[in-house]
């Protein structure tokens, strides 16, 4: 019974991972509804990119092919005057695809914004490419877009002085490839002060810093603080807030959970005590925020390829499909199942009730087996009170007898061969004399083992 058990059981298992894998089997990628503006917003990405390559080639700044092995234009320097802290190659090389700008695009849909509405954003020195394809989604998406933009980066962003991050974006307004200019470029880096950058420390590197600030109008805050006033008066009212990177207004202090988050932030969660930066700002007030950050993370959640060696084909990638898999195999499966598990417990009510009359029989029979006048007759009976039992509980009995359990057997199916009608039979008084009566008393007492037990 228990093996029987078991089988069943490996059966289900079977069953329901068959209905499982069909369902697996049968999913078939079916393309976002809003496809066609993912892809524009990659392909503008795509103008971009090759605008700011022929900008650097014109002014003669070297893309070093190792670093930048897909020549996007937008990997910078290991290290320069406007350098402010590290950062990894890897993050700056996946950010620089066109996918990105799809992604983005995906993510601002999923916030719910429609054409026309206004996004405002604090983009990232350290992220030029980050910065183009948020910018490339928002124009493929029709949505008004205000952001400002920091100058310094960690190394490999936009940390060449001659083509800095934010004359990147001004570059492409100027050539029509983008819808806005900076409404506010800062120095970043710490607290948005800037004074982290390398070139502080030389002194005819600072005087070039200085004079990146005068060329591009830069605006220095006090403090922190004002760092967050002045973008919240430049932004105004928004419908949605992106931050690019790791910017402390944005963010808030360093021990902020905002610095862990990734891709769209609907509602404030585990952030509702953060009390500082723009995120926390937004999200108390319900406009959702989209952080671009860690993006190792943030690509895996879409299905991207986080620095790929070979850049994947136009519009190929998972971030463009929603998979669409069939219910239908695992709910039969699950029918299935149930069918199955409503049989056998139908069967296992009837056997339960078969045994347990089987088993208020074994006494009556060994009652009568003790008043039984002869061996034969005393035998027969207690043979009669073992078919009752269930097969692997007849098993337990036998292997209790030892020894006497051949010749019991063999005068068991020599009674069976006989069938006679009157349930006694004839055999020879050999047949009896090979079991012991100790062997009788032995098989009467795990009988009765095996009905109390019921």
């Amino acid at each position: 019974m228990k093996k029987r058990g078991w089988l069943f059981l490996l059966l289900l298992v079977l069953i329901a991972l068959t209905g499982v894998l069909g369902s697996l089997l049968m999913t078939t990628r079916q393309p976002l509804p809003y496809y066609h503006l993912m892809l524009n917003a990659a392909r503008r990405m795509e103008q971009g990119l090759a605008a700011i390559r022929e900008e650097k080639i014109r002014l003669g700044i070297p893309i070093n092919q190792e670093e930048d092995r897909h020549l996007s234009g937008v990997i910078g320097a290991a290290s320069s005057p406007i350098t402010t802290t590290l950062g990894p190659l890897a993050a700056k090389r996946s950010s620089a695809m066109p996918d990105t700008a799809a992604l983005c695009a995906r993510l601002l849909n999923e916030a719910g914004l429609k054409p026309g509405e206004r996004v405002g954003a604090v983009l990232s020195g350290s992220f030029p490419g980050l910065n183009l394809a948020l910018l490339s989604a928002c124009d493929a998406l029709n949505l008004e877009c205000v952001y400002t933009v920091s100058l310094g980066s960690s190394t490999y962003g936009g940390n060449q002085p001659a083509l800095s991050a934010p004359e990147m974006m001004m570059l492409l307004y100027g050539k029509g490839l983008m819808m806005s200019p900076p409404a506010l470029i800062t120095p970043g880096g710490q607290e948005d002060s800037g004074r982290n950058m390398l070139g502080w420390a030389f002194p005819e590197e600072a005087r070039d810093i200085q004079a990146l600030y005068e060329r591009m109008d830069i605006t220095r805050p006090r403090d922190y603080e004002e760092a967050v006033a002045l973008r919240k008066s430049v932004l105004g009212r928004i419908d949605c807030f992106v931050s690019v990177g790791g910017h402390d207004a944005a963010l808030g202090p360093s021990d902020s959970p905002l610095w862990t988050a990734r891709g769209l932030i609907k509602s404030p969660g585990t952030f509702s005590d953060v009390k500082e930066g723009l995120c926390a700002h937004y999200l108390a007030r319900g406009i959702p925020v989209i952080s671009l950050l860690n993006l190792r993370g943030l690509f895996q959640d879409y299905g991207l390829c986080y620095d790929p060696p070979v850049l994947p084909e136009d519009g190929q990638s998972p971030v463009y499909f929603q998979a669409h898999r069939p219910g239908w195999p695992a709910l039969l499966a699950l029918s299935l199942c149930l069918g199955l598990l409503l049989a056998w417990h139908r069967q296992t009510r009837r056997g339960n009730s078969k045994e347990n009359e089987s088993m208020r029989q074994i006494p009556y029979l060994l009652g009568r087996a003790r008043e039984a006048a002869g061996k034969q007759r005393r035998v027969t009976l207690l043979l009669q009170a073992l078919a009752m039992l269930e097969k692997d509980r007849q098993e337990e009995v036998k292997a209790s007898l030892g020894s006497s359990v051949r010749p019991l057997m063999a005068l068991r199916d020599a009674l069976h061969e006989q069938d006679a009608d009157s349930g006694t039979g004839f055999v020879s008084q050999s047949a009896l004399d090979a079991i012991p009566d100790e062997a009788l008393e032995r098989l009467a007492h795990a009988l009765t083992e095996q009905a109390e037990r019921g």
